[in-house]
């Protein structure tokens, strides 16, 4: 009972932490990704770097902001439970396995522009980013 006490009140403080900004975050897609939509837990595994392939074998080729955007504190806080800082040593472990965090852009329309280029992308904007060549597969409120 404690435990989902506990899950509960996370989902309340994230819950709180993605909406707190109006217009919330949009998660996009290169249109070769063959999912329609991607769901937090999802996010998550794929930030992480545990899921590494699209249903279809595609590689999964994840972009963040930079560490210090407003945007990138968000959504980290949002789908993975903390800030993009607390992640450091988790990074430099799989660094040390040879696997390397996701791609780093500085700024919106940068990342809409790589999203629409690598097949297998996903990234995230605020929403009110132009959209160009991408597909919106969640949005985080």
């Amino acid at each position: 009972m404690g435990r989902i006490v506990a899950w509960m009140s996370l989902w309340v403080v994230l819950a709180g932490v993605c909406s707190a900004k109006s217009g919330g975050i949009l998660v996009i897609v290169n249109p070769t990704v063959p999912v329609a939509v991607v769901f937090r837990n999802e996010l998550r595994a794929i930030y992480l770097m545990r899921e590494r392939l699209w249903p279809d074998g595609t590689p999964i080729v994840p972009v963040n902001r930079d560490a210090e955007s407003a945007l990138r504190i968000r959504f980290s806080q949002c789908t993975l439970g903390a800030p993009p800082m607390a992640f450091s040593e988790y990074w430099a472990r799989l660094h040390l396995q040879g696997r390397e965090p996701p791609l780093v852009l500085g700024s919106g329309r940068d990342m809409v522009a790589l999203v629409a280029r690598v097949p297998g992308a996903i990234g995230y904007v605020a929403a009110g980013t132009p959209l160009h060549g991408v597909r919106i597969a969640g949005r985080l409120e």
